[in-house]
This record gives structure tokens, C-alpha cells and sequence, in this order.
């Protein structure tokens, strides 16, 4: 009977140990953010890393940065893209935006040839992020903007989601779900507060799998919602306004304050370190006092 409580117990501390592990593997995920200005949102920076995220980022500009290996300096640390990928347990990617809008004005013959081109680097993009191991990849698909241009969003989300099938990642339709309310300008991709609000909450339903994450995306969310409703309080702040500053000497000058006329007893116009009349006093050494003492230091005619 004792033979069997020991072995009975073993196994609930192989158990034990087994579940902490997994516990320990699960909560070490690391999230990678690729792209442009759509992934530009502080939220992100404490889910996981944003080093490659820019504004102004096109395809072809992330597909140089994977073929030749740039570094950058982000957090005071040089690193690279390669180095970010192999650590990156998911990836989420949003790239194309920025060559949609240089491209826009063009002809319907040369707008069609430069969106198979941005097709084309996507594909040689994720070709080469294939080479890596993660648990899971997305990529954001394309989203009206103006009415007028919403049949070639159509033709590059369907040619896109085939890219992104062929390497078995995950493409998110953000067509259906992202309005033309939830833009900043019309005509223009940029989401305003509502629309990064939903296209947060798109990517946290992802990533659900990952409860760690979400329990720590969701106290984030908390605190910012607490940190919203703190509104600085009205007509209690001095006006700040331009002020003239009257020094000593007789220098008058402009800066801004919350006071209209400012005295101060010196200013840049008469003091010894700006002016050049500072005195520097040298102390001399032994060996000065004892020539000047027995009158070395004279000059011998």
C-alpha cells in the first residue's frame, strides 16, 4: 500500500512539474510587429516588439531590409530583422498601404502593373520569413478608403489572401470590418481612435489563445481607460503668455511665462562667462615659489 502512495505521489509531482513548465513555455511568447503606420500604436509596444514598424515603411522597404540584412538601433540595442524573426514566437505584418497612395494617381493600365508588383514583393517577402519557425503569422488585409477605389481593394485582397495561403499563414479580411467612419481623413487609410480600437480588438481575438498576453493587453486597457478619464481641470492655470525679461545692465529680451515682466540681476549680455572677462586664477606650485624666492624667475640681462 506505501509503494503505492509513493508512486502515486511521484506522479503528482511529475504532474506538478509538467503544468508549471507549460505555464512557464506559454507565458515567455514573444510578439513581433512588422509594417506601417497601421501597427504604429503604442498598445502594441506592450504586447511585444515595433522596432520595424514605420510610418512611411512600403513593401519594398521591408523586402531590402530582409534581403540585406539591415540593422537599426532601437532600445539603445543594435539588432536586426533576421534576429527579431528567429525569437518571434507570432508575427503580425502590414505592408502595401504606402504604395497604394504613391501609385493612386496613375492610369488603370500602370495602377493595376504597380499592385501586381506589391503582390510580388509580398510574396518574396513571406518566402523568405518562411524560413522561420513560429506559432502563428498574420497579415492584415486592405480596407476601403474611398468609395471610388474599393474594386481594386477587392482584386488585391484576393490575389494577397492567395500569397498568404500558399505559406500557410493567417490573412485577417479587414475590408468588412473596418468603416469609412473609423478613418482619420477621407480618402485616406490612417484610422482614427475608433478604428485602431477596432482593429485592436480584431488582433487581441487572435491572439486569445495566448491568455497570459491577453490578461496583461487587458489590464493595460484598464489603465488607460482610467487614465482617460482624468481631465485636467478648467480655469485654475496662469495663462501662458510672451514676457519681456529686464536684466540689471540694461538687456531686455523675449521668452514666455506665466508673468508679463521679469527682473533678474544678470544675463548672458554681462556675465564674466559669456562676455569673455572671466578671471582664472592659477595656482602655482612649489617649484614657482622657490624661484621667485631666490629671484630665479627674473630675467638675466
Amino acid at each position: 500500500m506505501k509503494k503505492i502512495l509513493a508512486l502515486l505521489l511521484i506522479l503528482f509531482l511529475f504532474l506538478i512539474c509538467y503544468l508549471i513548465y507549460n505555464f512557464t513555455e506559454y507565458k515567455e511568447k514573444n510578439y513581433l510587429f512588422v509594417g506601417d503606420s497601421l501597427l504604429n500604436n503604442r498598445r502594441y509596444n506592450r504586447i511585444g516588439n515595433t522596432c520595424f514598424v514605420k510610418d512611411d515603411y512600403r513593401s519594398i522597404d521591408i523586402l531590402n531590409v530582409l534581403k540585406y540584412n539591415e540593422e537599426i538601433i532601437c532600445n539603445n540595442k543594435k539588432t536586426s530583422l533576421h534576429l527579431l524573426l528567429n525569437k518571434a514566437n507570432v508575427l503580425t505584418i502590414s505592408i502595401g498601404y504606402n504604395d497604394i497612395l504613391i501609385n493612386l494617381d496613375n492610369n488603370d493600365g500602370q495602377f493595376y502593373s504597380e499592385l501586381n508588383n506589391l503582390i510580388n514583393n509580398i510574396d518574396h517577402m513571406f518566402k523568405i520569413i518562411s524560413n522561420y519557425d513560429f506559432d502563428n503569422v498574420y497579415f492584415l488585409g486592405f480596407y476601403g478608403f474611398n468609395n471610388s477605389h474599393d474594386d481594386f481593394i477587392i482584386y488585391l485582397n484576393y490575389n494577397v489572401k492567395k500569397v498568404i495561403d500558399k505559406y500557410h499563414y493567417n490573412f485577417i479580411d479587414l475590408n468588412s470590418k473596418i468603416k469609412y467612419s473609423m478613418l482619420k481623413n477621407s480618402g485616406y487609410f490612417v484610422l482614427n481612435n475608433d478604428g485602431y480600437d477596432e482593429l485592436y480588438k480584431i488582433l487581441v481575438e487572435k491572439y486569445k489563445n495566448n491568455w497570459y498576453n491577453i490578461s496583461r493587453i487587458y489590464y493595460y486597457d484598464l489603465y488607460w481607460s482610467w487614465r482617460k478619464e482624468i481631465v485636467m481641470k478648467k480655469n485654475i492655470h496662469p495663462e501662458y503668455v510672451e514676457a519681456t525679461v529686464t536684466c540689471a545692465c540694461g538687456n531686455t529680451f523675449k521668452t514666455m511665462s506665466t508673468k508679463k515682466e521679469i527682473n533678474v540681476e544678470v544675463c548672458s549680455a554681462c556675465h564674466p562667462f559669456y562676455t569673455g572677462l572671466q578671471n582664472t586664477n592659477t595656482r602655482k606650485g612649489q617649484v614657482d615659489k622657490f624661484n621667485k624666492k631666490y629671484g630665479f624667475d627674473k630675467e638675466t640681462k
